[in-house]
């Protein structure tokens, strides 16, 4: 029994352990990167967005290409939705949407997925949190 609880452990950290940066070099080298900007173009989030496109792929292992792609609509709430719902899940599609998104799921806005921001793990997003982050936790603590 001793033996098969160390054998589960050491799987479990083996399984557990972050890719090297050659796993992810190769991954990304000659991909292409969206990054969905939940706003039209010519605003502030377009703007942000699009300075963090033109950058951000030299930073990343793999050197990939970054297209910005707007999907203006519902306050970015279309976009969100869209990314967690139809995206793929493989780090080839980010975001960039409202800074009160997480606020607004946490306050049970109608439109949000229910489950966006709970599976952020699921996709990379880039957002503009600010303070929300902390307003976010604070709602959370206090529903349980």
């Amino acid at each position: 029994m001793k033996a098969l609880a160390s054998t589960l452990i050491a799987g479990l950290l083996i399984a557990a352990s972050p890719a090297s940066a050659d796993d992810v070099a190769e991954f990304f080298r000659g991909k292409r990167i969206n990054l969905v900007i939940g706003y039209g173009s010519g605003g502030g989030y377009d703007t942000y967005a699009r300075l963090l496109a033109r950058f951000i792929g030299e930073h990343i292992p793999g050197k990939p290409t970054v297209i910005a792609q707007n999907m203006p609509g519902a306050g970015s709430r279309g976009a969100g939705n869209w990314l967690y719902n139809v995206a793929p899940k493989d780090g080839t599609v980010i975001s960039m949407l409202s800074q009160a998104t997480p606020t607004d799921q946490a306050l049970g806005q109608p439109g949000i997925s229910s489950q966006m921001i709970d599976n952020i793990n699921a996709s990379i997003h880039v957002r503009a949190l600010l303070t929300d982050v902390f307003i976010v936790d604070e709602i959370l603590k206090a529903k349980q």
